[in-house]
């Protein structure tokens, strides 16, 4: 019985395979800028199989070091979420450097003491970024829209510290989105 599962389990896969080949060419930064316009619309999915995860994605006024300093925060805070929350946190680093309350440089932003303790995994790479989710990133950083409404602190609503959830409570709220609070 276990030897025919596996048979089966193989050919299975051999199928899937070819009747789906996986293309592993990335995007050019025109095509990219093509599909800005449909920013929120974009089919992650045919995406996700489009990109190759390892080729960083050229993005005007950030180095590929700043994007995947960027990108490896997100994957991190987000984990296999949706496009939209990717964009959020996104949204929050790139209002954080353009902010005068802030470091005016992605990597001081990132590495500041007590603000994005998921950076550890930019330096140990626990957790590899996904191709949807440099995408989401890419597109975030070079749309220039900002789906947060300014937002500079967010915090996950499983946080059960009290202190904490008041000092962002009396910041001014901008949006919640998949288990996240914003706010400015």
């Amino acid at each position: 019985m276990k030897r025919y599962f596996g048979l089966t389990l193989i050919l299975t896969i051999l199928v899937m395979f070819k009747l789906c080949p996986i293309e592993a060419n990335a995007m050019t930064s025109e095509e990219i800028s093509q599909k800005m316009s449909d920013i929120y619309f974009f089919d992650i999915d045919y995406e996700r199989d489009r990109a190759n995860p390892d080729t960083p994605i050229p993005v005007n006024g950030y180095t590929d070091k700043e994007v995947e300093m960027i990108c490896s925060i997100v994957m991190r805070e987000t984990g296999y979420g949706d496009v939209l929350s990717k964009q959020l946190v996104t949204n929050v680093i790139r209002n954080r450097v353009n902010s005068s309350k802030f470091p005016n440089d992605v990597e001081s932003v990132l590495t500041a003491e007590d603000q994005f303790p998921t950076i550890v995994n930019w330096y140990t790479n626990e957790w590899p970024v996904t191709s949807a989710t440099r995408l989401a990133v890419c597109y975030t950083l070079m749309s220039n829209e900002d789906v947060s409404n300014g937002a500079l602190y967010f915090y996950a609503t499983y946080i059960t510290d009290s202190e904490i959830i008041s000092w962002f409570e009396n910041l001014t709220f901008c949006c919640e989105h998949y288990g996240q609070r914003y706010f400015k």
